[in-house]
């Protein structure tokens, strides 16, 4: 073979690593940038009252704990992969409250349906009365399984997938002592990150009071201190 024709593969190579290197510093991961986008939720707990059937969030805490497939109590600590239409967050098992023990210590994918809009810069929860997990948080989940169908061979992201029972704060409880006073107004620009350190996106007080009244009654019933 002449000489000149080793030029060829060499140059394409050289094309090739160019390429290659060009993609990788142009690549912006956004998952940092998140924190900044909008973030639209429900404000008021009604979405969730009409999941559950039921009128006041007094008939809640009974009927949460019943529904709940498994109940824990878990430790965020950030790790967390994004599709288009969920986030799926994973948490250690700390404690078990209703299921299987042998969860104890295990690792869970908690499935929060949030759409995600890179164009819009914006995340939608649609009717969800909720904030997503926050890291560094504990929590107490009430959780269902996702389902599958019965002959699907699942790969190992979708084994132990669990999302909160009707997708809202009141299946997913922060462990914080501390309670919320802040209630989000339609001027307030909501984004994860200041959303950051709350416990939910409440635009009124009813829907306020009626979190905290609801977590210590599922508290109180699960004999937790």
């Amino acid at each position: 073979m002449k000489k000149r024709w080793y030029f060829i593969p060499a140059a394409l190579l050289c094309v090739c690593v160019v390429l290659a290197f060009a993609v990788r510093t142009t690549y912006t991961d956004t998952s940092a940038q998140r924190g900044q986008f909008d973030y639209m939720c429900s404000t008021t707990l009604q979405p969730t009252l009409d999941t559950l059937k039921v009128k006041e969030a007094s008939d809640m805490p009974e009927k949460l704990i019943q529904g709940a497939d498994l109940i824990v109590q878990v430790k965020f600590d950030g790790d967390r992969v994004f599709s288009s239409d969920a986030f799926f967050s994973i948490v250690k098992v700390t404690r078990v409250y209703k299921g299987s023990q042998s969860f104890q210590g295990k690792d869970l994918r908690i499935v929060e349906a949030i759409s995600y809009f890179s164009f819009a810069k914006s995340l939608n929860a649609g009717n969800s009365f909720s904030i997503p997990l926050q890291k560094g948080d504990e929590y107490l989940l009430l959780l269902k399984k996702v389902p599958f169908q019965s002959s699907r061979k699942l790969t190992d992201f979708q084994k132990n997938q669990y999302y909160p029972y009707t997708q809202s704060a009141f299946g997913a409880f922060r462990m914080a002592q501390e309670k919320q006073t802040k209630l989000f107004s339609e001027n307030d620009k909501l984004t994860l990150d200041t959303l950051q350190g709350y416990d939910v996106p409440a635009g009124d007080k009813k829907s306020l009071d009626a979190y905290y009244q609801v977590k210590e009654k599922v508290m109180q019933l699960l004999k937790i201190q």
